[in-house]
């Protein structure tokens, strides 16, 4: 026999890739996705012009909104000057909260 060198190899292992995951939606995407029903029956919309911060709208109203958090907002309204302090619900389809005057606030999407 000759002193020929056996290459073993290291057992070769399947690389998985993990399936990208979905980023959890933030406050600005949950905001502008949809149409919201304010308390008042009016229909609210959110349009984003800086990232985590934009302009609402509604027949009666507007202002400006920004982000506070991932769940929570802070709604400027023009009229009156109202402030209204919100939180996402998980689900991303109710948000409620309080204003200025400490009353109770709360929309859904529509």
């Amino acid at each position: 026999m000759s002193g020929a060198a056996v290459s073993k190899k290291a057992p070769q292992t399947a690389i998985r890739e993990k399936a990208p995951t979905k980023a959890p939606a933030g406050c600005a995407s949950l905001l502008t996705a949809r149409s919201w029903k304010w308390a008042v029956g009016e229909t609210v919309t959110f349009v984003a012009t800086a990232g985590d911060s934009g302009q609402m709208s509604s027949p009666l109203n507007n202002g400006t909104w920004e982000c506070d958090g991932p769940r929570t907002v802070t709604l400027r309204w023009n009229l009156l000057g109202f402030v209204d302090r919100l939180t996402i619900s998980a689900d991303g389809r109710r948000v409620s909260g309080t204003n200025n005057l400490g009353q109770a606030i709360s929309f859904s999407a529509r």
